[in-house]
């Protein structure tokens, strides 16, 4: 792994305890202020969503444990995954997956909308996918 790699994962691994930090901040104030859950949710969410997506983009970046393949859960190709997610068949309320080879399982989490986005790790082959 490159220092820049390195450098990018400890930003993204701060940067994101910051935002989890501000929802915490805000659902405080929310209960101090009386807001009803939707006027808590409405606050929350920029931050939600930008701690989304530097979720996403650390698990791009990470580097995987592999370990085997358990007897449970569907093992496709990350084409197969993609052309299901693409069609509406899995969504992110569905379950998860982990990145994967032909042999192996990673300990790294695909969601369905990080295909969505754009934002997935092209270097592995396979998914294993967990169904709620």
């Amino acid at each position: 792994m490159t220092t820049t790699t390195q450098d990018r994962i400890s930003q993204l691994e701060t940067e994101m305890d910051s935002l989890i930090d501000k929802i915490k901040e805000i659902q405080t104030e929310s209960i101090n202020k009386g807001l009803s859950w939707d006027e808590y949710q409405n606050a929350a969410k920029q931050y939600i969503k930008a701690h989304s997506a530097k979720s996403r983009e650390l698990r791009t970046l990470v580097v995987p444990v592999m370990e085997a393949i358990p007897k449970y859960g569907d093992h496709m190709t990350l084409k197969d995954f993609i052309k299901n997610v693409k069609s509406g068949g899995f969504i992110d309320y569905d379950g998860s997956g982990n990145y994967a080879t032909e042999t192996q399982m990673s300990d790294i989490t695909i969601y369905p909308s990080d295909i969505n986005s754009g934002v997935y790790r092209k270097d592995f082959s396979h998914i294993v996918w967990f169904n709620r």
